[in-house]
């Protein structure tokens, strides 16, 4: 586990196998729920020093959600590349995960 330092210490972990070592590059999954039955995923891609750069400048009162915010919003933008008919609809909720090894699987962003 790597540690995620916020503004005023330690605010999660990257796990080890969630960034790639050749890009370092950390892939997250966020699943986009616009109803109870419309959801949709979406790999986000972000350079490891990107977001640890990020965790550094939130505010050190809400560091944590202001860098799942951060996630969201990165993501929101690629969806809207992808899916331009979806850049209005309103997201009910969105969960994060780290895409972690080969195969891959999920564990929970700071949670």
């Amino acid at each position: 586990m790597i540690p995620l330092k916020g503004p005023r210490g330690v605010i999660g972990f990257i796990p080890e196998g969630a960034i790639n070592p050749g890009s370092r590059l950390v892939t997250l999954d966020v699943i986009f729920a616009f109803s109870e039955t419309s959801t949709i995923s979406v790999l986000l891609c972000i350079d490891q020093h990107d977001l640890e750069n990020h965790a550094r400048i939130t505010r050190p009162t809400s560091a944590a959600a202001d860098l799942r915010a951060w996630v969201v919003d990165r993501a929101r933008d690629q969806l809207a590349l992808e899916h331009p008919e979806l850049r209005t609809n309103t997201v009910l909720h969105a969960d994060i995960s780290w895409v972690v090894g080969y195969p891959a699987r999920r564990e929970p962003f700071l949670r």
